[in-house]
């Protein structure tokens, strides 16, 4: 899980390929995010939170623009390993 940067939301991956956005106060879901083909296994939202990176078992990235969400997300890159040691996720932010 990842919390944004005013605390304000908190993203999950699931094992049903989704990425879902919550509100922080409340609990509640506000949005459920479709694209991965596997689980998810890893969330990043950007410093200023319009930006969430999502990585999947499917070996791929989706970068979602959470201002203008589109299906699928903003970008997609694939055959990514994802790893402790990666700097992909920390270069987009």
């Amino acid at each position: 899980a990842s919390f944004s940067s005013d605390d304000q939301l908190i993203a999950t991956g699931s094992n049903d390929s989704t990425v879902r956005l919550w509100n922080a106060q409340t609990g509640n879901e506000l949005r459920t995010l479709k694209g991965h083909t596997s689980y998810v296994l890893s969330a990043c939202f950007s410093p200023a939170s319009t930006r969430l990176a999502s990585g999947s078992y499917d070996e791929t990235i989706r970068l979602w623009d959470l201002r203008r969400l589109r299906p699928g997300g903003l970008r997609r890159i694939r055959n990514h390993a994802l790893t402790e040691s990666s700097n992909e996720l920390n270069r987009s932010r």
